[in-house]
Formats: C-alpha cells, structure tokens, sequence
C-alpha cells in the first residue's frame, strides 16, 4: 500500500494489487449511471463487464497517478462511459465484442491518454486538457 493507506479502500471492490484500487462493475447494469471516485492515493483501475455494466457512468481519476478502464464483456457496457483523466495517464481498454464503448469519451489530463479497441466497437472519442503536453488520442489501428 502507498504510504498512509494501510488498508485498502472500500471503493477498491476487486481488492488492491499493492497500490492500485481495482474496481469491479460485474453484472447487468451493475454501475449505470455512476459516478465512479477513484481513491486519490493509488492507480486506479475499472474493469465493467456485462450488458450496460458501465453505460453512462463517470470514472474520476486520481490527480497523479494512472487510471485505466478496460470494458470486457456484454452489450454496450461502456456506452456514453466518462473517462476524467486528471493529471495521471490513462487508457480506455475497448474489448468486448458487441459495441463496447459508442460514445464514450475519454478526457486527457496534462499526461498520455490512449483508447484501444478491439471486436466490434463503435468510435470513442479522446479530448485533451486545454494545457496537455502529451498525447491524446485513439489508436487507429484498433478503433474504427
């Protein structure tokens, strides 16, 4: 754990893997409609998998530290998901096979931000810090 968190925090629903909160959204519609606070002491990372697991969620990254959300599996599970970067690099993982992330959005903080697609995914859109000095975007070779 990173100093001054010597217990995992409750938001961390798949546990902790050393200093990073790993959040579980599992089932039909498991977090719709949620907004999603990453704990400001550890990398973060979102795993939503089941038809509209994280459909029009929010995720809020921590302000330093990396944050990922990676959606696996079921019908539009990530659609219209918000991804709030702050100031950490992060990555939108599009995996499932039937339109994972349509509409979702990316926001790049002030590091990389990257979204990846694989399957049957409709375009996700990146959008940069309005001071980004690193990349923002969508790996064309993956995403249509």
């Amino acid at each position: 754990m990173p100093p001054g968190a010597p217990t995992c925090p409750a938001v961390c629903s798949g546990g902790c893997a050393g200093s990073k909160c790993l959040i579980e959204c599992s089932g039909e519609k498991a977090c719709e409609k949620a907004t999603i606070t990453c704990p400001d002491s550890f990398s973060c990372e979102l795993t939503c998998a089941g038809k509209d697991a994280c459909k029009e969620a929010t995720l809020l990254c921590p302000m330093a530290y990396a944050c990922d959300a990676v959606c696996t599996s079921g019908d539009h599970n990530c659609e219209k998901l918000e991804v709030d970067c702050n100031d950490g690099p992060c990555e939108l993982a599009c995996v499932s096979p039937k339109n994972a992330c349509t509409n979702a959005t990316l926001r790049c903080g002030r590091n990389e931000g990257q979204v990846t697609c694989s399957g049957d995914t409709e375009p996700a859109t990146a959008t940069p810090h309005f001071d980004s000095l690193c990349g923002c975007g969508i790996d064309s070779t993956t995403c249509q």
